[in-house]
């Protein structure tokens, strides 16, 4: 991760990871995670599981993010996106999608505040890739 992001974002300790997301998405959380973990399987066939850290964006909101080293092709053939991707931006990308499908799925079962909730988050998120790095491989998969 640049020094400049390291600036923008705090890794959660471990003795707080356990509330992050309740705390961040709400009830959903448990729903957000697993979609997170869906999507990357989806975008990634190196992706077998492993260790995420938690990643608290200091000007609010936060995401996921895999715990690996270097750049991993990301493809998703809904937008015919191929990207080249550091595990920060990957985790960037798969929150965003896990956000956006949990608050559709929130709205069709009339949970209007969890909708929103989620949608605030990705809106975040959103404003935060905007400024990192990898703004355009981040842009071209998630069709921003």
């Amino acid at each position: 991760m640049s020094i400049a992001l390291e600036d923008k974002v705090t890794v959660v300790p471990e003795d707080e990871r356990l509330d992050f997301l309740p705390d961040l998405v709400g009830l959903r959380c448990m729903d957000v995670e697993l979609a997170i973990f869906q999507f990357m399987g989806k975008l990634d066939n190196l992706y077998k599981g492993g260790y995420w850290d938690f990643v608290r964006i200091n000007s609010g909101g936060g995401y996921l993010r895999p715990d690996w080293e270097g750049k991993r092709q990301l493809i998703w053939p809904d937008n015919y996106s191929d990207e080249l991707v550091s595990a920060d931006a990957a985790g960037i990308v798969v929150t965003l999608f896990a956000l956006s499908r949990v608050s559709f799925i929130s709205a069709e079962k009339e949970q209007w505040k969890a909708a929103e909730r989620l949608s605030k988050v990705h809106r975040q998120i959103t404003e935060f890739s905007r400024h990192h790095p990898e703004v355009s491989q981040i842009a071209a998969l998630t069709d921003y």
